[in-house]
């Protein structure tokens, strides 16, 4: 999969000190939000292997 390096990973963003503050304010449990955003992320890949089917 491609990767552009210009952007930033999830793991860049929520090593941010700015994004760990926030999240920590919100009540965000940074464990879990990681956990929903692989699990989009292979939803995402799994559905655009069958449209490239």
């Amino acid at each position: 999969m491609f990767c552009n390096r210009n952007e930033l990973t999830l793991d860049d963003m929520i090593a941010d000190p700015i994004v760990q503050a926030l999240m920590a304010a919100d009540g965000v449990d940074v464990d879990r939000f990681v956990e929903e955003m692989n699990r989009m992320a292979k939803v995402v890949r799994e559905r655009d292997v069958e449209t490239a089917e």
